[in-house]
């Protein structure tokens, strides 16, 4: 089908490093991927007038919109606390 296929990828706690997305994202668009689900929690990058609640070990602004490799992207940045 023609639908949108996210990946999870979670960018907290042990995140995974550039040079192993830059060999899996290739497979997982050739796989159908569409796109990338990005959980942050406290690692959100976030930018003005936010910027004051960025975390010192949030990932640089590249990372919020992957459109550098024609991905959708859905940020998920929880907004108070673990939910189960």
């Amino acid at each position: 089908g023609s639908g949108t296929r996210l990946v999870h990828l979670d960018l907290k706690g042990a995140p995974p490093r550039a040079a192993y997305l830059a060999e899996v994202l290739p497979l997982l668009r050739a796989m159908g991927a569409t796109g990338l689900l990005l959980e942050y929690e406290d690692a959100f990058p976030y930018a003005a007038p936010l910027e004051a609640l960025r975390a010192p070990h949030a990932y640089r602004s590249y990372w919020a919109a992957p459109r550098h490799w024609g991905w959708r992207s859905c940020r998920w940045c929880r907004a108070s606390g673990t939910w189960r």
